[in-house]
C-alpha cells in the first residue's frame, strides 16, 4: 500500500511540474508565489466554488503546498439553490481528486423566510468556513476574488451610494466579516484578471463549472458584469486602475486623520467610552468613520452597525442643544455638556 501511495504521489507531483513548464502558467505561478510569500501563514482553508477562478486557485495553492511541503484544506459549499448543485459539487470533488486535491463538500439549505438570497448564501458560506478554520486551527480563508471582481464591486457600491472606504475596501487583500472575528479572508488573486485565471484552469485541470445564474440580469452583479463586458472594460482599464490606486492613497491619508481624531478625543475603559466635543468638529467623513470604528470596537454585537444609523446619531448629537439619551447596537448614548458618553446596555 505504501508503494502504491508513493507512486500516486509521484504521478501527481509530476503532473504539477509538467504544467509549470508552460511559460505563461509558470509566470502566473511566480506572481502568485510573490504574493503568498509575504503572508506569515503556511496552511490555509481554500474556498472552491468550482468556477474557473477557484479551480485556478486550487491549482496554484496545490503547487505551493507541494513546493513547501505544507497542506491546505479545500471546501466547496453546496447551497442547494439550484437542482444541479449536488451534481456540480460531486463533479468538482471528482475532478480535483484526480489531481491530488481532497475537496470536502459542506451543505446548507436556504431559509425561505429571508430576503436577499445571495447575501444570505454569502454569510452562511463564510460561517461554515469559519467553523472549519476554528476546528483545524487555521487563521485564513483563501478566496478566488480577482481584478474583475474588484471592478464590479466598485460600480455596485457606487450605485448603492457608498463612501470612499466602501468604494475601495475590496482592494484590500485581507478583511474581516465582522469586528470580533479573528479569522481573516485573504484574496491573493486581486492582481489577476479573469482571463488569466481561465487560462490556468483550462490548461491544468481542464474542467470547471459554468454557473447559469451568471446569465440572469436580475442580479445587480451580473447586470454590472454584462455592462462592463459590452464596454470591453478590461481592454480600457489602465487609467481606471490608476484612479483606484489614487483613491486608495486618499483613503490612507484620511485614515491617518481618523486615527488622530480617535487618539486625541476619545477616552475609553472597560465600562464606557467618552467622546469629547472636539471629536465632532472634524470634517463629516472623519467624524463618521471615527465613530464607526469606536462603536463597532466597543459594542459586543457581532454584526456591524449600519452606516445610516451612525449618521443619524451624529446629526442628533450636533442638532440637540439639550442632554438626551438613545440606544444603538447594544449601547447607550448620552449627551452631557457637549460630550458623548457611550456605555453598554445591561
Amino acid at each position: 500500500m505504501k508503494k502504491r501511495n508513493s507512486s500516486v504521489n509521484r504521478t501527481i507531483h509530476n503532473f504539477y511540474l509538467s504544467k509549470l513548464k508552460n511559460p505563461k502558467i509558470k509566470s502566473l505561478y511566480s506572481r502568485f508565489k510573490r504574493i503568498i510569500s509575504k503572508d506569515t501563514d503556511k496552511n490555509y482553508c481554500v474556498a472552491i466554488s468550482g468556477g474557473p477562478d477557484s479551480m485556478a486557485l486550487a491549482f496554484l495553492t496545490k503547487c505551493m503546498s507541494i513546493e513547501r511541503g505544507t497542506s491546505n484544506l479545500y471546501f466547496h459549499i453546496d447551497h442547494k439553490l439550484r437542482k444541479e448543485s449536488k451534481k456540480e459539487a460531486l463533479f468538482v470533488k471528482k475532478t480535483l481528486k484526480k489531481f491530488g486535491v481532497n475537496l470536502k463538500i459542506l451543505k446548507w439549505i436556504k431559509n425561505n423566510n429571508l430576503n436577499n438570497i445571495q447575501e444570505q448564501a454569502r454569510l452562511k458560506r463564510y460561517e461554515l468556513l469559519f467553523e472549519k478554520c476554528k476546528n483545524y486551527k487555521l487563521k485564513k480563508i483563501l478566496t478566488a476574488h480577482h481584478k474583475d471582481d474588484l471592478y464590479e464591486n466598485f460600480f455596485i457600491r457606487l450605485l448603492r451610494g457608498s463612501g470612499l472606504n466602501g468604494l475601495i475596501s475590496f482592494k484590500k487583500k485581507y478583511s474581516k466579516l465582522n469586528v470580533s472575528e479573528k479569522i481573516l479572508i485573504f484574496r491573493p488573486l486581486l492582481k489577476f484578471s479573469k482571463h488569466e485565471l481561465i487560462y490556468i484552469s483550462e490548461n491544468t485541470f481542464g474542467n470547471y463549472i459554468k454557473d447559469p445564474s451568471n446569465l440572469e440580469n436580475n442580479y445587480l452583479r451580473v447586470y454590472i458584469r454584462n455592462i462592463l463586458n459590452n464596454f470591453k472594460f478590461n481592454i480600457k482599464n489602465k487609467n481606471f486602475d490608476k484612479s483606484l490606486s489614487n483613491l486608495h492613497k486618499s483613503n490612507e491619508a484620511l485614515e491617518h486623520y481618523i486615527q488622530k481624531n480617535i487618539d486625541q478625543n476619545v477616552i475609553r475603559n472597560k465600562e464606557k467610552v467618552i467622546v469629547n466635543k472636539n471629536f465632532f468638529l472634524e470634517p463629516d467623513e472623519v467624524v463618521f468613520r471615527s465613530l464607526n470604528i469606536v462603536l463597532n470596537s466597543f459594542s459586543k454585537k457581532a454584526k456591524l452597525t449600519r452606516g445610516s444609523k451612525i449618521m443619524n446619531l451624529i446629526e442628533n448629537f450636533k442638532n440637540s442643544k439639550d442632554a438626551y439619551k438613545t440606544t444603538l447596537s447594544g449601547c447607550i448614548f448620552k449627551k452631557v455638556s457637549n460630550t458623548l458618553v457611550i456605555s453598554r446596555e445591561i
